[in-house]
């Protein structure tokens, strides 16, 4: 049995109180040899952000979703079966319903992307991205002249190269003075 994720609308502020209760749920059922298994994980997502109160700048973890908390079911293939799963769930205190369209009385699960895109942003799973190599013909100390952005047309020489970024520092004068600017490799051109 295959488990998909599916998001559960609960009373806002109580999406850990619902976790829990989840958790509790899941338990008993690891204790009961038709249930074992039906329930996999239970998310109430938070992200890591940074807030400025009294012009202090700290992290705090906010959630994602209030009023949702998402989680892994494997319902069984025969309907009355998963009925029960169903309502033993949403029966739950703090528990409102199942998000998304209905098959059978059966919630929908959430596409997988989906999935993905919140994990990552929860921080429990890496996104691989496959990032292009950009094919360059600069070296330190070539002149360049900017192709685009705020210091279009300007010159200067390059003073340092970051291949993996896609950077560089180009010494600029703007008025009268040097000035080291960093810049997009896309953004300059050889001389």
């Amino acid at each position: 049995m295959g488990k998909k994720w599916y998001v559960l609308q609960v009373v806002v502020g109580g999406e850990d109180k619902v976790a829990r209760s989840l958790e509790v749920l899941k338990e008993g059922f690891e204790k009961d040899e038709e249930k074992r298994g039906i329930i996999g994980n239970i998310r109430v997502p938070v992200e890591e952000t940074q807030e400025i109160k009294n012009g202090k700048k700290r992290k705090v973890k906010r959630k994602m979703f209030p009023g949702y908390v998402f989680m892994e079911i494997g319902f069984p293939q025969a309907l009355i079966d998963a009925k029960k799963i169903y309502s033993e769930i949403v029966l739950l205190n703090g528990v409102g319903t199942f998000i998304g369209a209905r098959n059978d009385g059966l919630p929908q699960p959430i596409p997988d992307k989906e999935v993905e895109e919140i994990l990552v942003r929860m921080g429990e799973i890496k996104k691989s991205v496959h990032k292009p190599t950009i094919a360059v013909d600069f070296e330190i100390g070539n002149k360049v002249r900017v192709v685009e952005g705020p210091f279009k047309d300007l010159s200067g020489k390059i003073e340092t190269i970051d291949f993996e970024k896609g950077k560089v520092k180009v010494k600029i004068e703007i008025f009268g003075m040097p000035t080291p600017v960093d810049l997009d490799m896309v953004q300059i051109e050889k001389v």
